[in-house]
C-alpha cells in the first residue's frame, strides 16, 4: 500500500462577480468577505455600451484630425484635400479602468467614490496639401 501526505497545499477559489447596480458593490465585497473571501481583487468597472461609446470616441478622433488638418492648411496658407490620403484607427487598448484595487480582509466597510470611466479612441491621419 503507498500512502502519499501532502504537507503543504493551497487552493484558490476564484469567482468573477458582475453587478449591474454600482451602487451595491461596496455591499458585496463585504458580503464575500463575510462569507471567507480573504482577497478580493481586480475590481473594475465598465460599460455595457462600450462599443457605443467607443465609436462616438472613434468619430470625434476623425473629426479632431481633420480640425488639426484645417488649421495647419489655414497656417501654411495651402489647400487641403478633401478626402485623407490615409487613415488608420490606433488600437493599444479597450478602456481605462475606473478604479482596480486589491481588498484584504477589515473590520471597516467597504466603499467606491464615483469617478469616471476614460473610454478612448486614437487615429492616425495624412492629408495632402497644394499650393494656391
Amino acid at each position: 500500500m503507498c500512502r502519499v501526505s501532502f504537507k503543504n497545499y493551497r487552493v484558490e477559489h476564484m469567482l468573477l462577480i458582475k453587478v449591474a447596480e454600482i451602487n451595491r458593490a461596496g455591499a458585496i465585497v463585504d458580503t464575500a468577505v463575510r462569507n471567507g473571501a480573504n482577497v478580493v481583487s481586480g475590481v473594475t468597472f465598465e460599460t455595457s455600451r462600450y462599443e457605443e461609446f467607443y465609436r462616438q470616441a472613434l468619430s470625434l478622433a476623425v473629426l479632431d484630425a481633420r480640425r488639426k488638418a484645417e488649421t495647419i492648411a489655414e497656417t501654411l496658407n495651402v489647400l487641403l484635400s478633401k478626402v485623407p490620403l490615409s487613415i488608420v484607427e490606433i488600437t493599444d487598448g479597450k478602456m481605462i479602468p475606473y478604479q482596480t484595487k486589491t481588498f484584504a480582509v477589515s473590520e471597516a466597510s467597504t466603499s467606491f467614490h464615483p469617478g469616471t470611466l476614460a473610454i478612448i479612441s486614437r487615429v492616425h491621419a495624412e492629408f495632402t496639401y497644394a499650393s494656391m
